[in-house]
């Protein structure tokens, strides 16, 4: 008697955040999606170029990647594929997709759940306060990357009972040799000994400019031959632009910083691992800014897992991200603390390699895609691991 396979519920993943386009929420979305295609019978309506990056046997439907583009796209293809076919569940990889996620699952009869990333729920806009929060609000059930983002959406007239909280992940490297370093080093023309580390989009939450006239002045006058290298640049797409780029700038120049700063601009996967790896301490030195929030900060268990210490302030969803062990959180604008700890670490190494990679192994994608198929279980109502590919 042939075997029959066992059933997977059918889920319509719509989501703008997913590779070619590059962050945070694209990494997380994509291996959310590689995670539930195991248990799920998976259907992407997803940005164009995305379907070079998921499994074969996904079905995709592209859509443009700009905002407009993607929305109005998105919208075609859900009125077209939903009144067409029945899907059991209906995921949104950010609130920037609710309103198409709210539509699909009333076409066909599905349940709804959303992926909060905490920008999209405090975005500085009315016709998307106006549109979106309401759909997000009807949501059957919302994974937020953070405590914090869970108490933003709380504050925002969700049921806590429909929120779970899952930490976003990230990948162990290994094998990452002092002959990569030093090619690393070579090929970016890095003209320090030891540096310290400002990794991301140059946005205003960042707070690199800020650092730069705040707190690196004190790290500089106390260390020798430490300078800061800069990976990232100006955002160029998402909800909120908000660039430091020119603030920073002005920063280096004012206080004639330019001998002790290093900028890169974007680098690609590999290099921004050997980046992480070769620094004596990452630099989180976030600010407050209306409409805007650091969701979770994945940066910093990326440089725990390549064995570097982060130094943040303690501003969103950071707190989750950052132990004992991997850092050191302080105040919200207190520079002469960052600095001093930053120095401290420099002179007398605080935290080990080790209890830095032992922190992010606890984020590893296995474990967030394990809690999220327990989530999703309990939504669809069947167990969880069943079934499985």
């Amino acid at each position: 008697m042939a075997r029959t396979e066992p059933h997977k519920p059918r889920v319509l993943l719509i989501t703008r955040n997913l590779p070619p386009l590059v962050g945070g929420m694209e990494r997380l979305i994509l291996n959310a999606a590689l995670g539930m295609r195991h248990y799920l019978d998976l259907t992407v309506i997803g940005p164009a170029g995305c379907e070079q990056h998921l499994p074969d046997d996904t079905t995709v439907f592209t859509a443009p990647s700009s905002l407009a583009g993607f929305m109005s796209s998105g919208l075609a293809h859900v009125l077209r594929h939903c009144r067409r076919d029945r899907f059991e569940l209906i995921v949104g990889g950010s609130g920037l997709a609710a309103p198409l996620v709210a539509l699909a699952r009333r076409l066909c009869g599905a349940r709804s759940l959303i992926f909060l990333h905490g920008l999209d729920l405090v975005v500085n806009s009315k016709p998307y306060q106006w549109l979106f929060l309401p759909s997000i609000r009807n949501a059957d059930h919302l994974i937020a990357n953070s405590e914090n983002t869970r108490q933003l959406a709380t504050g925002r007239g969700v049921q806590p009972a429909r929120i779970t909280v899952i930490n976003p992940g990230t990948d162990l490297p290994s094998g990452l040799d002092e002959e990569q370093i030093a090619a690393f080093r070579e090929r970016h023309a890095i003209p320090f000994e030891r540096y310290l580390l400002f990794a991301g989009r140059l946005t205003k939450r960042k707070g690199l400019s800020h650092f730069l006239r705040h707190g690196l002045p004190r790290v500089l006058e106390a260390t020798k031959g430490v300078g800061m290298l800069v990976v990232g640049e100006n955002p160029s797409d998402g909800l909120t632009r908000n660039g430091d780029q020119g603030e920073t700038l002005k920063a280096v120049e004012a206080l004639q910083l330019a001998p002790h700063i290093h900028f890169v601009g974007a680098v690609d996967d590999d290099d921004m691992w050997l980046a992480f790896a070769s620094s004596a301490a990452h630099v989180f030195p976030l600010v407050e800014v209306p409409g805007d929030v650091e969701g979770f900060g994945m940066v910093a268990v990326e440089a725990a897992a390549s064995g570097t210490p982060t130094f943040a302030f303690d501003l969103g969803g950071v707190a989750d991200a950052v132990s004992a062990g991997s850092g050191r959180l302080l105040p919200a604008g207190d520079y002469e603390g960052l600095a001093d700890a930053i120095i401290q670490d420099l002179q007398v190494p605080t935290f080990t390699a080790d209890a830095c990679r032992d922190h992010a192994s606890r984020y590893a994608w296995p474990h967030y895609q394990s809690s999220l198929e327990q989530a999703i279980s309990a939504l669809l109502g069947q167990p969880q691991g069943a079934p499985r590919a």
